[in-house]
């Protein structure tokens, strides 16, 4: 029999979908006022896999991902899913247009997860309205994509930037737990 375990520390990630650096800074700066210090940054990358955000946002979208500093308890991953939604809300334009897309998700040695407002097959229900998706998982040397995942996390800045992210998770799970890397 499988015995029960405290959940491993893991850390918190964000996606940033934009098309102006004025909302792209309004967003960050409530992001770390919500959950810490941005400790890592990817580069920025044209958004042009889909039209889905564009009705919204608007067009010549930018994704870039960040990693906040220490670690996150997994547990709180659909909080963290519902506060972001909170924060897409509050810098919405007057008529409640989104002007920024903020997904969370964690790393930990061997996945991403990036919580969602949506079902599908692939999908775990969380808890108030939230479902788990695993988006990347580690294998060999590198993550690598799922055959649902979305095209912006299979790209080579965005697997460069998570792989980073789990470097330094590594190096922080060996530290906390006496193990030399």
């Amino acid at each position: 029999m499988g015995r029960t375990k405290p959940a491993e520390p893991v850390i918190l990630t964000f996606a940033l979908l934009y098309n102006n650096e004025e909302y792209r800074a309004n967003a960050l700066e409530l992001i770390e006022k919500n959950f810490g210090k941005i400790a890592q940054t990817s580069q920025t990358s044209s958004f042009n896999y889909s039209r889905y955000y564009e009705k919204e946002i608007g067009p010549n979208l930018t994704r870039q991902y960040f990693a906040i500093a220490g670690t996150f308890y997994q547990g709180d991953i659909a909080q963290a899913k519902i506060t972001a939604n909170q924060i897409e809300d509050f810098l919405a334009d007057e008529s409640g247009r989104r002007r920024v897309n903020i997904d969370p998700g964690y790393v930990t040695i061997a996945k991403l997860i990036v919580p969602t407002t949506k079902d599908a097959t692939y999908r775990v229900y969380i808890r108030d309205g939230i479902y788990a998706q695993p988006m990347l998982y580690f294998l060999g040397n590198t993550f690598v994509p799922w055959e649902w995942t979305y095209n912006d996390y299979t790209q080579p800045e965005a697997i460069e930037f998570f792989n980073r992210v789990r470097a330094r998770a590594k190096a922080e799970f060996d530290e906390s737990i006496g193990k030399k890397s």
